[in-house]
C-alpha cells in the first residue's frame, strides 16, 4: 500500500508541474498531497509495528530447549 501511495504522489507531482501554467490555486493539490503523505507514513509505521510483532517478539521462540530436538 505504501508503494502505491508513493506512485500516486509522484503522479500528482507530475500533474501539478504540467498544470502549473494554468492553475492559480495550489490549495486542493496541497491538501491531496498532504493526505496521501500521511497515509504513506501510516503504511510505513504499520509495517514497523508488524515487524516488531513478528520478528522482534519471536526471538524467544527460536531458542527452544535442545531436549525437544531429535538427533539421528
Amino acid at each position: 500500500m505504501a508503494e502505491l501511495v508513493l506512485i500516486v504522489l509522484g503522479g500528482i507531482g507530475v500533474w501539478a508541474i504540467s498544470a502549473a501554467k494554468h492553475a492559480a490555486h495550489y490549495g486542493p493539490t496541497c491538501v491531496v498531497a498532504a493526505v496521501l503523505t500521511v497515509v504513506s507514513f501510516g503504511g510505513w509505521w504499520w509495517t514497523e509495528v508488524l515487524y516488531d510483532l513478528h520478528v522482534i517478539h519471536s526471538v524467544p521462540v527460536q531458542h527452544l530447549p535442545q531436549e525437544n530436538v531429535r538427533t539421528e
